[in-house]
């Protein structure tokens, strides 16, 4: 049905009908009960009434409100977003997995486009050019960033700031169903790192690394994600230190981070089909540092990694490359369960001008 006023402003409104008569002409009627399905939906400890409580805009449930007593009306988003039950957070299919497959090559690629022809002097526009971006839909808008004063900020478009070797950057790319970051610093090598970061590698992003391995080695359907959460914290949990603040990995899909299950004491099992998002972001000051290393991975049980291989043979053959290379390069011990999707999954340069150099794990 239309209803005019979701049209651009100054569009026609020459037939517009209430929204009221549209829920009556559904037949939503006084004693119906409605669920709304909005962005996000409130638990108990959120606000009072939080079934009741919606996101969607409040002039759609003042209209609705007018049909049916708002105590009928909930908050139903939790049937698309909850991290077990709902219908968008887990996967059932080897489609979906080669789609998404599909995508991360391209995000992965961009970003790592980026990082091959980082130099000094180069300028954040002429390094976003590098990417090789195509008109896929985005998730969010790219991140290239040089500097602490760029990248302090988190979230900010590219400009003409150039590069300076051991300046810290963050590249970050994301499509509808990938997203790839990197943060660090851009330095040829230990000797361009600024005097006043000390010995910034073996102090800070060393520990990073070693705890972002363990939360990979947590990953197994059947495992809890507070174990993840414990992992991680129990490595670079000091705060003034490594300053956690985000839950240290999500859920992804379309949108970037629909949930995260991720969070102390989080007894929500790791389930075949959940696509998750290793997203830890440490970050402190005196002086400003900053480690962020986001790849993307699907966990599988056995029958949906056999229909993978069966329905999509070149899918599942890169993904067990990557797994590979993780296992033997890089010294993490992935379940099979693990499916990683993205061509520099768990990579980390501890320069990122010398790509030759990276962290991996040894015995």
């Amino acid at each position: 049905m239309r209803y005019q006023n979701f049209s651009l402003q100054g569009q026609p409104r020459d037939e517009l009908i209430s929204l009221e008569q549209i829920f009556i002409e559904c037949r939503i009627h006084a004693s119906s009960r409605v669920g709304l399905i909005g962005f996000k939906y409130f638990e108990s400890n959120h606000l009072k009434n939080y079934q009741n409580k919606t996101d969607i805009p409040a002039y759609i449930a003042d209209e609705l409100y007018e049909v049916v007593d708002r105590v009928n009306v909930v908050n139903y988003t939790a049937a698309m977003t909850h991290p077990t039950e709902g219908l968008r957070m887990v996967i059932r299919s080897a489609k979906e997995i080669a789609f998404y497959e599909y995508v991360s090559n391209k995000t992965s690629n961009a970003v790592i486009n980026i990082l091959k022809e980082l130099t000094p002097g180069i300028n954040e526009l002429e390094a976003s050019r590098n990417a090789c971006y195509d008109a896929s839909p985005i998730s969010m808008f790219p991140i290239v960033n040089f500097g602490e004063e760029h990248v302090k900020l988190g979230l900010r478009s590219p400009d003409h700031r150039t590069l300076q070797d051991g300046d810290m950057i963050t590249v970050c790319y994301g499509l509808r169903g990938s997203l790839v970051a990197r943060s660090g610093f851009a330095a040829t090598g230990p000797s361009a790192l600024p005097d006043e970061y000390g010995d910034v590698v073996e102090h800070f992003y060393k520990p990073y690394y070693q705890a972002l391995v363990a939360w990979y080695e947590t990953l197994r359907v059947g495992n809890l994600y507070g174990d993840s959460h414990e992992k991680v914290y129990s490595i670079i949990g000091d705060k003034d230190r490594f300053g956690l603040f985000l839950n240290v990995g999500h859920l992804i899909s379309s949108d970037e981070w629909p949930n995260s299950p991720v969070y102390a004491g989080s007894e929500i099992p790791m389930l075949s089909g959940h696509y998750l998002q290793c997203d830890i972001i440490a970050c402190s000051d005196y002086p400003f540092k900053q480690a962020i290393l986001e790849d993307g991975l699907i966990l599988a049980d056995d029958s949906l990694r056999t229909a993978l291989q069966r329905e999509y043979p070149d899918v599942f053959a890169r993904i067990q490359k990557r797994r590979r290379f993780m296992i033997d390069t890089l010294g993490i011990n992935v379940h099979e369960d693990v499916l990683p999707l993205s061509n520099g999954q768990a990579v980390m340069h501890p320069y990122m001008l010398d790509l030759n150099t990276l962290f991996s794990i040894k015995e």
